[in-house]
Parts: structure tokens; sequence; C-alpha cells
């Protein structure tokens, strides 16, 4: 019965939103298998040594930094307002209090997260139980083998509060980098920017296609994933 409560109620807050619904129903409808003999200790072995691996092979690689953003700018209690207003409800065990109950009583909350939100971009620092983290183990692919490390990738689920603090940093991260033009791709870099997204890039190579096939010419695409991305970006706490 509580399993049924929880998918009726996120199908339901998800319905306005077509990409949180269509994973909402993916995973209701393709339950991801797990293997009980991989423990902890043998998941966080493999990442770590993974990793290690790709900084070592990518040692000096890194073009030199020439721009930097020394400071960020006070949010408001409207911005903290209309951030809540589009974040999901979901929380982590870390949580001290459920996340539909912040955005609830959000006269109550909004104030306080503003103030903390401001505190952390002006000194630069985030508290130590919002750095705190639950990390899961899921398969890539509901097709692949779950007997094989390789097929899993390591998901965090962060606090309430450090996620609503990281909308706001992306946000005036974003704005700098579009300001100063510093994407890797510049125009044409099509995520984490506002208005752009897959949807977007598909329709600039469908477009860009079939202009080249008027003018005769062949089209040909070349896709490349990077292994661990985000796992090896330096970040200092």
């Amino acid at each position: 019965m509580k399993e049924q409560q929880y998918w009726n109620k996120r199908i339901a807050g998800a319905a306005q939103n077509p990409r949180s619904f269509s994973k909402s129903l993916n995973r209701l409808l393709h339950p991801t298998a797990t293997d009980p003999h991989f423990d902890a200790a043998e998941f966080a072995i493999f990442f770590q040594e993974k990793v290690q691996s790709i900084r070592n092979s990518t040692t000096g690689s890194m073009p030199p930094v020439c721009h930097r953003l020394y400071e960020f700018t006070a949010v408001t209690a409207r911005d903290v307002e209309q951030l809540l207003s589009r974040c999901p409800s979901k929380q982590c065990f870390w949580d001290p209090v459920p996340t539909w109950l912040v955005k609830s009583l959000s006269g109550i909350f909004i104030p306080i997260l503003t103030r903390m939100i401001n505190v952390s971009l002006a000194t630069g620092q985030l508290p130590a139980s919002h750095k705190h983290a639950l990390v899961k183990a899921i398969l890539k692919k509901p097709s692949l083998n779950p007997a094989e490390l390789t097929n899993y990738r390591p998901v965090s689920n962060l606090p309430f509060v450090s996620k609503l603090l990281e909308r706001c940093v992306a946000s005036q991260t974003s704005t700098y980098l579009s300001k100063y033009n510093l994407f890797p791709l510049g125009l044409l870099q099509s995520t984490y920017r506002p208005k752009h997204s897959t949807e977007t890039m598909l329709l600039k190579i469908l477009n860009d296609a079939l202009l080249a096939t008027d003018r005769g010419m062949v089209t040909l695409v070349v896709l490349l994933d990077y292994t661990a991305a985000f796992d090896t970006v330096d970040i200092i706490i």
C-alpha cells in the first residue's frame, strides 16, 4: 500500500513536467535490478580506482585558467521563493524536516533559507552537514549485467538545502560563463544553459543535416562520451 501511495504521489507531482513524468514512469515500469553480493567497500574501491586511473591518463591536459569568478551575488527572498517552487519534493536521509513541509510552510522557511544561502555565498563555505550524501550504485541501463561493477554508476542523494544552494550557484555561474563566452562550445553549448537542451541540440543537428543535403553534401555525426566526466572534476572542500 505504501509503495502504491508513493508512486501515485510521485507521478501526480510530475504531471506538469514531461521529463520528470517520463523518468518516473520508466522507473516504475522497468525497476532496476541490483546484485546483492557487492558491498559498499567493493563499490567504493572500484569507483576510486576508476577515477584515479582517468586522472593519471589525463594529467596536464587541462588548459590554463584565464578567467576567475571571485564572488557571488546575494540572493533575495523572491529568488529563493522561485527556486523553491521549481524544486521537486525530494528529500534525503540527512534532511531534518521533509521537503514537502518546507515547501508548504515557505513563508516561514524562506527567510531562513535566504540567510543560510547568502552566508555560504559570502564566505565561500558550506556547513559540514550539507556535504554528506547517501551514495547509491545503480545500473546504467536495466539490460546490463548486474554482476559486473563496470555497469554501475554512483548516484549521490544530497540534503535539500545543499541542492537549493547548488541551484543558486549554478544560475550565477551559467550567467558568468555566458557573459564572457566561456562555454567550451560557445554559442553551440546545449547543456547547462537556460533554454537549451537535448531537444534544441537535436533540432540544430537535423537542420544542419537538411541544409547540407540540399547542397548535395554528406553529413557525418561523431558522438563522444566522456567517462566519469563529473567524478574527475577537482573539488576543494
